[in-house]
């Protein structure tokens, strides 16, 4: 069995997911989309996600036919108002995105030279925004997530390039600071905030200086935890 053939083919299948749950996001996204048209587009993505659960546990993790709900999610979190979403509802949301957030997708722009990496480095800045609004809007729905999701950040603030991916860079440092705040985490935050210092210290190498900036006073919110 011809194993490259067959991870290749892997991420092709990612991109046509990519490139039409981009598509989905962007008619959500439209300025002039009627608000009745916007709940019905969210309505028909919620049903599919609750189907999802149904068949399985674990859907939303790392098979290729499954990165385009995930992205979709995203898009469906990022356009609408939390509060509308009953907690079942956002706590589903939730895992499918925390859980996504793992997949090899995000090392992406690290193997291939075409344009299925800029799509997968959007995917990843979308995702960690959603996360970020999860965290900064409906913190408790993270309850139990907080070690996967500081696992995904660090590994995405790796990933990322430092030349063409600085927003990236900057959001993930915004969501590790967020993490700090949340009620409830402090022993998973101690448990991993000797990683999280080691990374960000070795991020004031970078050669922008807003980053060097942003990784310096992320790095002392982290530092003062105890």
């Amino acid at each position: 069995m011809d194993f490259s053939a067959s991870f290749k083919e892997d991420y092709v299948t990612i991109g046509l997911q990519l490139v039409a749950a981009s598509a989905y996001g962007a008619i959500l996204m439209e300025d002039d989309i009627s608000p009745l048209m916007k709940q019905r587009i969210t309505h028909i993505c919620l049903r599919y996600t609750k189907k999802l659960f149904a068949k399985s546990e674990h859907v939303d993790r790392t098979e290729p036919g499954h990165i385009g709900i995930l992205v979709v999610v995203c898009h469906v979190v990022c356009a609408n108002d939390l509060s509308r979403f009953d907690c079942e509802t956002t706590n589903s949301l939730v895992r499918v995105v925390v859980r996504g957030f793992s997949s090899d997708i995000f090392q992406a722009s690290t193997l291939f030279d075409s344009k299925f990496p800029a799509e997968a480095a959007k995917a990843r800045i979308l995702v960690i925004c959603t996360i970020l609004k999860f965290i900064c809007i409906s913190p408790t729905s993270v309850d139990g997530f907080v070690l996967e999701i500081v696992s995904g950040l660090l590994r995405s603030y790796g990933v990322s390039n430092p030349n063409t991916e600085i927003g990236c860079k900057l959001v993930t440092l915004q969501a590790l600071e967020a993490l700090v705040h949340l009620d409830g985490a402090k022993v998973t935050i101690l448990d991993v905030k000797p990683a999280v210092i080691a990374i960000l210290s070795s991020a004031m190498s970078q050669k922008s200086s807003v980053l060097r900036s942003a990784a310096v006073d992320v790095r002392n919110v982290w530092c003062l935890i105890d």
